[in-house]
């Protein structure tokens, strides 16, 4: 004879203990739980429990971060070229300025 399990499920109540902020520390937790992708709830008992919160990369931060790798490999063939020759490639001005920019979308 099998026995069946039945999965214990545990329902979220209304029941929050008191948490008293200013409004500026309520905007700053309501953006950092937007930035983990979480809401607000959810954001609090992590912490609450947790006390660390992973925030999600999106896939722009995913893009990025592929193209940094792709002008890193350019720049290093540029580096190898430099060093065997002596000489500077109009490519690097373009490389750089290229890094200059992604850099600059990662810090917005």
């Amino acid at each position: 004879m099998t026995q069946t399990k039945t999965k214990k499920t545990t329902k979220l109540t209304s029941v929050l203990p008191p948490v008293r902020c200013t409004e500026d520390e309520k905007k700053k937790i309501t953006l950092r739980a937007q930035e983990a992708g979480l809401n607000l709830s959810q954001y609090i008992r992590s912490m609450a429990l947790n006390g660390k919160i992973t925030i999600k990369q999106s896939d722009a931060d995913f893009d990025t971060i592929f193209q940094l790798k792709k002008i890193g490999v350019n720049l290093n063939q540029h580096a190898k070229l430099i060093n065997s020759t002596g000489a500077l490639s109009s490519d690097l001005n373009r490389t750089l300025l290229k890094i200059e920019q992604l850099i600059d979308q990662l810090l917005k």
